[in-house]
């Protein structure tokens, strides 16, 4: 006695075979089961034996940038996205998908300007919300035979609210109250090169912006500090603007402004 779903079962009457290739197969009574489609397999579907079809990833993907993925059936296809998408998990349970990128949970770093030095100011106009959107806005600045200090002024406040202090050369300390600008160079050797990076952050707790910087004109000669910006600069930074007290800045000297999202 065979069970339903066999191939050769045992009992019941004879069946007719018609095609090449034509199988027998039980389902309350022996019966013929045709041969299936090229390529085809046999699977076990519901009990009973049938051709099915493979799926292969030559067989799902059909374009440039497909993904190979399994879903609730099985092996299936994710068409390429949009530029700039990012694939994104839903959880278990759920197929991907490509979505646009959101700025929550990532650290994204954005390029507002890169300028060139051709006189003795430079204004960078944007918007950083610095208590819910930046968590720092970066200032970089490689220079070159500035003779007089490098100066930042932020949203065109020129009250005496910067303080700063920090040790030059390692050796010496300096500490500015009340001034009108920060400073963020001390050398004034004409011919030298110098770099500097200003960190500016957002503090909602006391309501002022604070920071870093650092400064290197050579080898041996740096000065390195913190500063603080009174409480009228809190929240939003609409504008930086860079000024040397020489009038000048000499040709390839470049200054860039970015911020750090959150």
């Amino acid at each position: 006695m065979s069970f339903n779903g066999d191939l050769y079962p045992t009992a019941g009457a004879d069946v007719v075979m018609s095609t090449k290739g034509d199988l027998v197969r039980y389902d309350s009574q022996r019966e013929r089961y045709g041969i299936g489609s090229a390529n085809q397999i046999l699977q076990v579907k519901s009990g009973l034996p049938s051709w099915e079809t493979l799926s292969t990833a030559g067989s799902i993907l059909t374009t440039q940038g497909d993904i190979l993925y399994e879903n609730a059936s099985g092996l299936a296809r994710l068409g390429f996205g949009t530029s700039g998408d990012v694939l994104t998990t839903k959880g278990t349970g759920a197929d991907p998908v490509w979505a646009t990128p959101s700025v929550a949970g990532l650290e994204l770093i954005e390029h507002y300007e890169e300028a060139a030095a051709t006189a003795s100011s430079k204004t960078f106009t944007f918007t950083a919300d610095m208590t819910d959107d930046y968590g720092c806005v970066f200032l970089l600045a490689s220079y070159f035979s500035l003779n007089g200090q490098l100066y930042v002024t932020i949203n065109n406040n020129t009250s005496a609210i910067y303080a700063q202090g920090g040790y030059v050369n390692a050796g010496s300390s300096r500490s500015d109250t009340g001034q009108n600008q920060l400073s963020i160079n001390h050398d004034t050797t004409v011919g030298d090169t110098k770099t500097s990076c200003m960190s500016i952050y957002g503090n909602s707790a006391d309501g002022r912006l604070n920071g870093f910087w650092t400064e290197q004109a050579s080898l041996t000669s740096f000065e390195t500090g913190g500063f603080y910006v009174g409480a009228s600069m809190s929240g939003t930074i609409s504008s930086i603007e860079l000024t040397t007290s020489a009038n000048t800045w000499a040709q390839g000297s470049t200054f860039d402004v970015y911020g750090w999202k959150i």
